[in-house]
């Protein structure tokens, strides 16, 4: 046995063997049973990847990114576009909804108030005559053409909500949120500054504020009790008929259809 591993390795340190290139590899051709060489079409390879890839590569790089980007508060921006985007027609249809419910007069006072603070609003953007920001968001359907100093979103808000926060104490907290995420989104979309939304929200509550103790039984005035003595019928009651006038100032004054008339005819020219 040992004679012939001896045997084995003398073999072995007599003769070298060497192993073919992967460059150049030797394949069998069926066709005439010969062997030829094969090259690697490197040449070619590299001249498509260089068409090919940057294209490819930005379109795989921009899947990864958008794949590998955080998922955290994805949720919680969802719920702020939800609510930024329909503030406008829920706050409206609620208040007009409610109004229709109770047609009282402290509910008659409540909207008077609020389309006097709309008014001032606007009375105030005319006066300051302050731009909104130029790159509004891409995707807001309804560009505003008017001014921006102060935003009448806030006031509205910072008005109904904190005349519904001290009537009703308990939404205090749901208010506050959704004027919050509300505000947010208008400024997150460039459609104000934040000291256009600072501005109308402090007006908006200093007026809700001055408007609430206006309306209260104890005031030496009561807007409420000017509004049962002098202007409601004897149950206290608007009249459904007459819940057409609310409606229209509403529209006019809160749903800034003026705005919205001069997009549309704007929009028409254009087509």
């Amino acid at each position: 046995m040992k004679g012939v591993i001896a045997l084995v390795l003398y073999f072995l340190s007599r003769h070298s063997f060497a192993f073919p290139s992967p460059k150049s590899l030797r394949l069998r051709n069926p066709s005439n049973h010969k062997f030829q060489s094969f090259e690697p079409p490197t040449a070619h390879l590299t001249s498509l990847q260089k068409r090919v890839s940057p294209h490819f590569m930005t379109e795989v790089d921009e899947s990864v990114a958008k794949n590998l980007e955080p998922n955290n508060g994805s949720w919680l921006n969802d719920v702020i576009n939800l609510v930024g985007s329909s503030t406008s027609v829920v706050v409206s249809v609620t208040f007009f909804a409610v109004l229709a419910y109770r047609r009282d007069a402290l509910m008659v006072a409540f909207f008077i108030g609020s389309i006097s603070n709309g008014i001032l609003s606007k009375v105030l953007k005319r006066a300051l005559n302050q731009d909104r920001p130029d790159d509004i968001s891409s995707d807001i359907k309804f560009k505003p053409n008017d001014k921006g100093m102060p935003s009448s979103h806030a006031m509205s808000l910072g008005f109904i909500c904190t005349f519904a926060a001290l009537r009703v104490p308990h939404s205090k907290v749901f208010l506050l949120l959704y004027v919050v995420s509300s505000l947010y989104y208008r400024v997150k979309k460039n459609l104000h500054t934040w000291n256009q939304i600072a501005v109308g929200l402090i007006v908006g509550v200093i007026n809700s504020v001055g408007w609430n103790s206006l309306c209260s039984e104890t005031s030496a005035f009561s807007v409420v009790k000017f509004l049962e003595k002098s202007i409601l019928p004897s149950n206290g009651l608007l009249p459904v008929p007459l819940l057409i006038i609310p409606a229209a100032l509403g529209l006019v004054v809160v749903g800034s259809l003026e705005c919205r008339l001069q997009q549309f005819f704007k929009g028409s020219k254009e087509a």
